[in-house]
């Protein structure tokens, strides 16, 4: 068996606490969790099911995410004047494409995870970096590049900016 915290990353934590309950009172985590851990133990169990709040199990594939349909904007505040000597124009072409793409963007889902990392040895392994880098020529690395290499990638070179 895989452990958590490889499959599940920085969510790792919810699930082992899940997981503690679900030992403890099979019936007190929700029915997909259920299935989830019935699964990882080898209990058999009955047909998967949605579970009480209509979310499906492990092995039920959820349907696509419908996009919402466009509704036209609440008008809360009376719009506010325009002065005579402003010029108004339409948007046109690539900044177009812009607001286009900005309003769809509202639909997509996003998610938000946690990394925790020891800072005091991101400083020093950054020193240790840039001093190396300045001798041979090259740009510094800054935090960013260090935190967006991450520790499954550190083999593979330091990016160059």
């Amino acid at each position: 068996m895989k452990s958590l915290e490889s499959v599940f990353g920085p969510n790792s934590a919810l699930v082992e606490e899940l997981y503690k309950q679900y030992q403890e009172n099979p019936d007190t985590v929700p029915n997909h969790w259920k299935n989830y851990f019935d699964e990882l133990e080898g209990v058999e169990s009955k047909k998967p099911s949605p579970d009480e709040n209509g979310v499906p199990t492990v092995k039920e594939k959820p349907a696509p995410a419908k996009k919402p349909e466009k509704k036209a904007p609440e008008k809360r505040e009376p719009e506010p004047t325009i002065p005579e000597s402003a010029e108004l124009q339409k948007i046109k072409g690539v900044a177009s494409k812009i607001v286009d793409n900005m309003d769809e963007s509202i639909y997509v889902p996003t998610a938000t995870s946690l990394r925790v990392l020891p800072v005091k040895m991101m400083a020093e392994d950054r020193a240790i970096i840039n001093t190396h880098l300045l001798k041979t020529g090259h740009p510094k690395a800054s935090f960013t590049h260090l935190i967006g290499l991450g520790r499954h990638q550190s083999d593979e070179g330091i990016p160059h900016a």
